[in-house]
């Protein structure tokens, strides 16, 4: 395990402020979930606390063939199986919150 650079404590702090949880930021950056958790407090970062997040509930259950095929139409390279790449799952989302169901921003 590596010591985390500023530039990267800033970067986990934004993605922590736009939703990421400390258990995918431990897993991106190689460290323990506490040393996640040490530096967001450091950082002065407000705690979720197990919030659900939105993108999480029910209603937002979409099925993964559905994203598969608009990451293809928007050039995004994607298995036909397994677990679909959270940048994808990400872009998705962020289209279908501005209302774009067609090609969007194409990416390759």
């Amino acid at each position: 395990m590596q010591k985390l650079r500023p530039d990267q404590i800033a970067e986990l702090v934004a993605a922590y402020q736009e939703g990421d949880t400390t258990y995918v930021l431990a897993r991106r950056y190689g460290a323990k979930r506490e040393t996640i958790s040490r530096h967001l407090e450091e950082a002065g970062v407000a705690r979720r606390g197990g919030v659900k997040r939105q993108d999480d509930s029910a209603d937002q259950i979409v099925s993964p063939a559905k994203i598969r095929d608009w990451a293809r139409t928007n050039g995004y390279q994607v298995s036909d199986r397994g677990r679909i790449p959270a940048p994808i799952k990400q872009a998705w989302l962020a289209a279908r919150q501005r209302g774009l169901t067609g090609r969007v921003g194409a990416r390759r």
